[in-house]
């Protein structure tokens, strides 16, 4: 499409034509979300937006095998995949893979693994993936939620974001918008920003908001890793900033490291 192409892989809700992004409000609720098989959302268009799986509210969201959003924008426009969006997610289980890409010749890409506005219960024992790329800005999540409760990670995380010609990159593995209550990760975590003419920031794990204009706190309250956490920030004309693990103007309650937090910036 010359215009605004939007793909729903799964999307339990109303389509209003007049907003090519959703609404959660119109969006009504899955109890039980079981995916054994593939589903695969694809957007090529002037602006592109894909969503694998797109619900209001989610109770229980189990996936053994893949979910993928892809959206490439032809035009000026922004390009936007998301993986799962959910306004919330009760009880989180992948063993699969999930999948977003979004790349943009002439704009700026976002890309998410999982975006929820809350999550209660997350397990991750597969590979959760964001890929943004793009010659305007960029920004990539692997995970992304308004909070989460308990939080476990043994598979893969990954989130990179890049841009070709110009403009600001955001990567990061895992952010709670307000509070982690509880972590742990035996897998891998990694984050890589890579700006070619602009800021470059990564963080492996992040809690709270940091802004200038509406800073939100951001509090962690069990941390252990046992594994890896890996975080790279390149920028060729510009500054880089890379965070490990990151609790903005808060705190954790229980710190504890037994594998490898490994942070790079250039």
């Amino acid at each position: 499409a010359n215009g605004t192409a939007l793909s729903y892989g799964v999307y339990v809700g109303i389509i209003n034509y007049s907003s090519p992004y959703p609404s959660i409000s119109e969006i009504a609720r899955i109890n039980s979300f079981e995916n054994y098989g593939n589903i695969t959302a694809t957007a090529t268009g002037g602006s592109a937006r894909a969503y694998g799986v797109l619900a209001g509210n989610i109770g229980n969201f189990t996936n053994t095998q893949t979910i993928t959003a892809t959206a490439n924008t032809t035009g000026s426009g922004y390009t936007w995949a998301s993986g799962v969006y959910a306004g919330s997610i009760g009880n989180f289980t992948n063993s699969g893979d999930i999948t977003a890409n979004a790349t943009a010749t002439g704009g700026g890409a976002v890309a998410f693994g999982v975006l929820a506005g809350n999550i209660g219960n997350f397990t991750n024992i597969g590979n959760i993936t964001a890929t943004a790329s793009a010659s305007g800005n960029t920004w990539a999540f692997g995970v992304y939620a308004g909070s989460i409760g308990n939080f476990t990670n043994s598979g893969d995380i990954i989130s990179t974001a890049a841009t070709v010609t110009g403009g600001n990159s955001v990567a990061a593995g895992v952010h709670a918008w307000q509070t982690i209550g509880n972590f742990t990760n035996s897998g891998s975590i990694t984050a890589t920003a890579n700006a070619s003419n602009g800021e470059a920031d990564a963080v492996g794990v992040l809690a709270g908001w940091p802004e200038d204009i509406s800073p939100v706190t951001g509090n962690i309250g069990n941390f252990t890793n046992e594994k890896e956490i890996n975080v790279s920030a390149y920028s060729s004309n510009g500054r880089a900033n890379a965070f490990g693990v990151w609790a903005f103007n808060g705190t954790i309650d229980d710190f504890k490291n037994y594998g490898n937090i490994q942070v790079y910036a250039q």
